[in-house]
Order: structure tokens, then sequence, then C-alpha cells
């Protein structure tokens, strides 16, 4: 069922290889004077990402054990699913409301398909 079935050893590997890439992605080397999303605020800004990153994992692997996938296609699709339909339309949010500059949500969008999608194949792969 829904909550049933979840391995947590996945989520949290799942997790902790989202955590990875966002401290490449996030990089002053990597994107260079695009990446205007570093932070400054402090292990608060890391417990934060870190436990939000978690709950996406959980709720990933929680849709892949409640829908019928098939193959590493299915997964792949779940995942942009996901990217697509509930972290895209924030960001792009926040660059209309929050005024945030255009190459940062860019930066942010990259990051959250990118992210979102190995969680998916760690977990649709692995659970």
């Amino acid at each position: 069922m829904f909550f049933t079935d979840i391995n947590l050893i996945t989520v949290i590997v799942a997790a902790v290889i989202s955590i990875a890439l966002g401290f490449v992605w996030y990089a002053p080397w990597f994107f260079g004077s695009t990446s205007l999303l570093s932070s400054t605020r402090g292990w608060k800004a890391y417990v934060g990402s870190a436990v939000t990153t978690l709950i996406t994992a959980f709720f990933i692997a929680s849709l892949l054990n409640s829908i019928v996938v098939l193959g590493l296609s299915g997964i792949v699709m779940a995942g942009f699913v996901v990217w697509l339909g509930f972290m895209a339309p924030v960001r792009v949010n926040d660059y209309f409301y929050g005024r945030m500059p255009r190459g940062a949500v860019l930066v942010d969008l990259g990051y959250g398909l990118v992210s979102t999608l190995l969680m998916a194949l760690v977990i649709g792969l692995f659970s």
C-alpha cells in the first residue's frame, strides 16, 4: 500500500546522493557566477535541506510503491512527472513572485530535475 514496504535504507541512500549532488551543483566552481543560490545561512540551511530531501525521497518511494512502474523508462518517467508536477511549478513561482534572477531559477530547476531523477532511479532500482 502507500506507506508499506518502503525500504528506508534506499530512501536514505537516495537522499544522501541528492545532497551530495547539491554540494557539487551549487559549488561556485560548477556554474560560476550563475550559481546565485549558494547558501550563507550556516548549518540550519544544511539541516533543513537534508530533512526536506529525506521527505522528498520518502514520498518518491511511496509513489513508486503505489503505482505500476515498468522498467527503467517507467522509473525515469515517474521521476520526471514528480519534478514537472510538483517541483518545477514552485521554482517558476519563485521567479515570478520571489524575484529570483532567471539564472538562479534555471540552476535550481536543473538541480531539481537531476536530483529527482537520481532519487527515483535509486529507489526504483534498489527497493
